[in-house]
């Protein structure tokens, strides 16, 4: 063989080296990829599970309560309800009953802080 070909053929194998690590390290960083976006997901698929059951167990009762409110409290000042005044009376206390463990519920806000109540940090 000669020197030439001697040169040749490990220049050869040099490329073919820098191919493989060119290819090992593209695939490290691939896969680093994939795990970052799938932590990413389970963080955003975690926060959206948390914020649906906020809506379900506190938002939702409560706009219920506030929405049949909404409609019965107009009707009852004007003395429209005044068969069932006593019934009515009753109903806004139980609703207010059922909501005050609402108010007195330690809320936090999604970046964790603690929301007292009459605050407003958010």
């Amino acid at each position: 063989m000669d020197p030439i070909q001697l040169i040749g053929i490990i220049l050869a194998g040099g490329l073919g080296l820098s191919g493989i690590f060119k290819f090992s390290s593209e695939k490290i960083i691939e896969t680093g990829l994939q795990k970052v976006l799938h932590k990413e997901r389970l963080l955003t698929e975690a926060d959206l599970a948390y914020r649906q059951r906020q809506l379900e167990e506190f938002y939702g009762p409560l706009y219920a309560s506030l929405k049949l409110n909404s409609q019965l409290y107009p009707l009852w000042l004007e003395g429209k309800l005044s068969e069932v005044n006593a019934e009515v009376i009753d109903l806004f206390k139980r609703q207010n009953d059922e909501r005050s463990p609402f108010s007195k519920r330690k809320l936090t806000s999604s970046k964790g802080r603690t929301i007292h109540q009459n605050s407003s940090n958010t």
